[in-house]
């Protein structure tokens, strides 16, 4: 018995080559078909893949029968000219059938015409399933369309004999599948909503129940303005609940940016005219702010900030040094120490002007 059999489906006037063992019957009059978007039929149909239960079947009509699959493919494409495969037809007995495209998907557009897709075939009740479905037509790579009358084949044109792969229709199946997965993706991000809003509730829910004014510690005068006003500070940031209280109300000052927020704090904390006797380190005479207590308050009131939280402290003595180096121009000072300046370069033009008076009487 020859395995490989080329048919004719008849719904969709088509034909393939299917394996022997794909007939559902001994009559030959209806086979099987794979779903062609799961599985490779061309490979199946090479290794005679034993049919299952949930693939389509349709009606046909047997054209010829091969050896081996080379063979089976030249049959196919006798099936252009008739339909009688089984001996060699004669041009004046052969009985003709419309001829067939066959497509090169290396030609060029003008070269290769456009396969109009085949119509879908009836519904037909596939076995095992309790439901009607309708089922998918044969793959294009396995199959030859009628062509219209006055167009010449390619194979008359002298391209190759690879069939282009056209579009398919979408089959129900996919459609359902596209469908079920858009439905549980919707369910997936509706519990995900819910949780999130569960989340913010609680969070909201916290955030009213400790949410406390600060309110700034008695008996500090703010801002200081000595040192002995920054030792009496210092001596009362040793007990805990006061520094807490301190770094909320420091914290809740604020600002966009650490350079804004220091500077803002800074100018609450101390006057410019101690500021002045103030620097990071303590070099020239003058006191170190960053031994003090004060220091570590204020790099914790800014890692309460949002956008500060994760603020060093190398970072925060970059931002006060900066601030120290410039306290002398604060409070107006920077207009005033320009002003000797502007003296001296005045006195030096008058001289200019008596020299050159006198280099001009000469």
């Amino acid at each position: 018995m020859l395995p490989f059999v080329v048919v004719e489906f008849l719904d969709s006037r088509t034909v393939a080559i299917i394996p022997r063992n794909w007939f559902t019957g001994p009559e030959e009059e209806e086979c099987y078909w794979p779903p062609s978007s799961t599985v490779n039929v061309d490979q199946y149909v090479r290794e005679g893949k034993e049919p299952q239960e949930d693939w389509a079947k349709f009606q046909v009509q047997v054209l010829g029968k091969a050896v081996d699959y080379t063979a089976a493919r030249a049959k196919l494409r006798k099936a252009e000219v008739t339909s009688d495969l089984q001996t060699d037809p004669e041009p004046e007995r052969a009985k003709r059938k419309r001829k067939l495209k066959f497509i090169d998907p290396d030609s060029d557009s003008e070269e290769c015409p456009e396969m109009a897709a085949p119509p879908p075939p009836r519904r037909l009740l596939i076995k095992g399933l309790g439901n009607q479905r309708t089922a998918t037509p044969p793959p294009p790579h396995l199959l030859k369309e009628a062509q219209t009358p006055g167009r010449s084949t390619p194979a008359q044109t002298g391209s190759s004999s690879t069939p282009c792969r056209p579009l398919q229709p979408s089959g129900i199946a996919v459609r359902d599948g596209m469908f079920v997965r858009v439905l549980t993706i919707l369910e997936e991000i509706k519990d995900c909503q819910k949780v999130q809003g569960s989340m913010i509730r609680c969070l909201l829910q916290q955030r009213e129940q400790n949410c406390v004014v600060p309110v700034l510690p008695e008996g500090v005068p703010f801002p200081l303005k000595s040192f002995t006003e920054v030792d009496d500070l210092e001596l009362k940031l040793c007990e805990s609940d006061f520094q807490k209280n301190l770094v909320s109300v420091l914290g809740d000052i604020g600002g966009r940016s650490l350079d804004e927020c220091v500077c803002r704090t800074m100018a609450f904390l101390m006057t410019n005219d101690l500021a002045r006797q103030l620097n990071l380190t303590g070099r020239h005479g003058k006191r170190s702010f960053r031994s003090l207590r004060l220091f570590d308050t204020l790099h914790g009131s800014l890692k309460q900030n949002t956008i500060l939280r994760t603020v060093s402290k190398k970072e925060v003595e970059t931002a006060l040094g900066k601030w120290f180096t410039n306290a002398r121009d604060r409070d107006g000072n920077r207009a005033l120490r320009a002003q000797p300046n502007l003296v001296r370069r005045a006195a030096q033009s008058e001289v200019f002007e008596a020299e050159d008076s006198v280099q001009a009487q000469d």
